[in-house]
């Protein structure tokens, strides 16, 4: 019986000026279909950008760290007054105080 080829059947010969390397192959075509803008300064990117940092802000300093101890706390002793032990907080939520001896149960905003 007659032998069966088995294998991948050549590539197409390019036409002309179409990209063809010297091995004959066609060369892969970059083609960005996305129709985004360019990544200059767009006013109405600006304006998104500048309402997004306003909310996120808010966002970060509308609620208090939770109570101590924990991350960005410190504890210090109150030297004017014999045992007194405060917490200062510093993070991504601000600066923040909480004496539990001056009657705070929530942590203050420090000023």
């Amino acid at each position: 019986g007659a032998g069966r080829l088995v294998g991948r059947m050549p590539s197409p010969a390019p036409s002309s000026g179409s990209g063809a390397s010297s091995s004959g192959r066609r060369a892969p075509r970059c083609r960005s279909r996305s129709r985004s803008r360019s990544l200059g300064q767009d006013s109405d990117d600006s304006e998104l950008a500048a309402r997004c940092g306003a909310a996120l802000s808010v966002a970060a300093t509308s609620g208090s760290p939770p109570r101590p101890p924990g991350e960005g706390w410190t504890q210090y002793a109150d030297e004017t007054r014999t045992g007194a032990i405060w917490w200062f907080y510093q993070g991504p939520l601000g600066q923040w105080w909480i004496d539990e001896g001056q009657g705070h149960t929530e942590p203050q905003p420090y000023q």
